[in-house]
């Protein structure tokens, strides 16, 4: 009976389930020129039984044996583009030595909880409001 109970649970989560994943990102910048750039996505530990809201699509398909993870990867750009308007920090430094002008500019993205979802020839970026 337990055994049954414990099937009939994964299944549900496999059928009906999708994906949480978390997303940062941080840009470095040196005089206007991109000094380097980190995008992390990581899967999520903890599940949240939050209800979700609806971010973005992303237009393309899951190819065969590509897990989550690696679409994810593959479409980075777009993940910043769908979270870019979610909390940012903006750290500047500007400095004048002689007549030379030096700036630093340091951008943030807060790490952002979100799932994806996989329709026929699109995914469904949904993202969770309270986040952390």
């Amino acid at each position: 009976m337990a055994r049954s109970f414990c099937l009939l649970i994964l299944l549900c989560k496999f059928a009906f389930g999708a994906d949480q994943f978390i997303f940062w990102a941080q840009i470095n910048s040196q005089n206007n020129i991109i000094k380097s750039e980190i995008i992390a996505i990581s899967k999520a530990m903890i599940l949240t039984n939050e209800i979700p809201n609806f971010s973005c699509k992303i237009y393309d398909t899951q190819k065969k044996g590509e897990s989550s993870y690696q679409f994810l990867n593959r479409h980075q750009n777009e993940l910043f583009a769908c979270f870019s308007n979610s909390k940012v920090h903006i750290k500047d430094k500007s400095k004048l030595e002689d007549k030379n002008f030096y700036s630093n500019l340091i951008l943030t993205l807060s790490p952002i909880r979100f799932e994806v979802e996989f329709k026929s020839d699109f995914a469904i970026i949904n993202k969770f409001d309270k986040g952390f």
